[in-house]
């Protein structure tokens, strides 16, 4: 598909020089000239840029897909009595990666909880107090995220709004 757009691209630039070259341009027709030049110019511009972003990116994807690992949590749900209160769970981390690499367990806050060096898998099993619904995650050396997780909390009953003791009327 790279090829074809490029060629696309190509072939609009030969029409658009072609057309700027006309011979026996009048000279009012020369500032236009160097205008539609500079537009030229700032088309291919955006072309290169495009190009070498598409292939950053994929150079990006490649090496995200070369480091994944299979990261599981254990209980991955966690429920309270009333809206409201933290759930308080003991949870069994997992991870197993397909080649031995520096990694980190890492909760949303960006607070490492524990790591491995150059481990193909590693397990652990952490007491913890979670407020709301908490995603963790396995990240390598460079911060990159390898795999990610969620534990939910519900509850078995809504919070119960304040009865008001007294009233005016």
């Amino acid at each position: 598909m790279k090829v074809k757009a490029t060629q696309r691209f190509q072939i609009l630039l030969r029409s658009y020089i072609d057309a700027v070259n006309q011979p026996n341009l009048p000279l009012k027709e020369t500032a236009s000239k160097r205008k539609a030049m500079a537009r030229l110019l700032v088309v291919v511009t955006l072309f290169i840029a495009s190009l070498a972003l598409a292939q950053d990116t994929e150079s990006t994807e490649a090496q995200r897909s070369a480091k994944q690992a299979d990261f599981e949590i254990s209980p991955n749900q966690c429920v309270t009595l009333r809206q409201g209160q933290p759930c308080f769970v003991r949870i069994r981390f997992n991870w197993v990666a397909p080649e031995p690499l520096q990694a980190c367990l890492r909760n949303i806050d960006g607070e490492n909880l524990a790591c491995w060096q150059t481990a193909m898998q590693g397990a652990i099993v952490l007491p913890q107090t979670l407020p709301n619904s908490t995603e963790y995650s396995i990240v390598d050396a460079d911060g990159l995220v390898i795999s990610s997780a969620t534990v939910s909390v519900s509850w078995v009953y809504r919070k119960k709004r304040s009865k008001r003791r007294w009233r005016l009327f």
